[in-house]
């Protein structure tokens, strides 16, 4: 223990040996009377009375009131136009093509109008002699359009389709070979169509068909 208590101590035990002392001496009673209260007239301390508890309801929490809702504005769907197609033309009549089928021979016909002859003949098409006004007189080349018609034989036929749609027949009575430079042979009575072409490469010789309406 530590020197506070055992000085403490210490003085205890004098008072006591002072007190037996005085007791023994005939100290009256009295003088060494502790004041004690009587048990009766030692009442327990009851506790302090708890404050009345006023109870404070909580306030009262009114309800925040939402806002309507502003509603938005329904947007306005602009059609997309389409450009409008183009206006399409009337279906068109096709051009007219002139065409001479028949006897191996399948192509367009045109018209040669140089009566001087010095104008090259296409060799794509055959095509209708203009300077002929006695019939109607083709020309076609060898080796080119015509050459299948080398090969015909009498009574053969052919058809000339012209321009308005308008089918003419043709069938081959015969055929002449002319050396040229020369002239366009007549056609024997009866022929409503001829048909020149080379015999030769060089078109020193031309044979010219004859032909009667089929």
């Amino acid at each position: 223990m530590n020197a506070r208590r055992l000085a403490r101590l210490v003085e205890l035990i004098a008072a006591c040996s002072m007190l037996g002392t005085l007791l023994a001496d005939g100290l009256p009673a009295r003088a060494v009377s502790m004041s004690v209260p009587a048990p009766s007239a030692i009442r327990a301390s009851a506790p302090p009375a708890p404050a009345s508890a006023t109870f404070t309801p909580p306030p009262t929490l009114l309800a925040t009131p939402i806002p309507a809702a502003t509603p938005l504005p329904t947007p306005t769907v602009q059609p997309t136009l389409l450009p409008a197609p183009p206006s399409l033309p009337a279906t068109a009549t096709p051009d007219p093509r002139s065409v001479l089928i028949g006897a191996g021979v399948d192509t367009e016909v045109t018209t040669y109008s140089d009566c001087t002859a010095t104008s090259p003949l296409p060799r794509s098409e055959a095509a209708i002699y203009a300077c002929a006004t006695w019939d109607t007189y083709f020309l076609g080349h060898n080796p080119g359009v015509f050459t299948p018609l080398l090969s015909a034989q009498n009574g053969a036929s052919l058809t000339y389709y012209d321009a308005a749609g308008v089918a003419h027949q043709y069938v081959i009575e015969g055929y002449v070979d002319v050396a040229w430079p020369g002239s366009v042979p007549q056609a024997p009575a009866g022929a409503v169509a001829q048909f020149q072409t080379c015999v030769t490469p060089s078109g020193s010789v031309d044979r010219v068909f004859w032909a009667d309406a089929g």
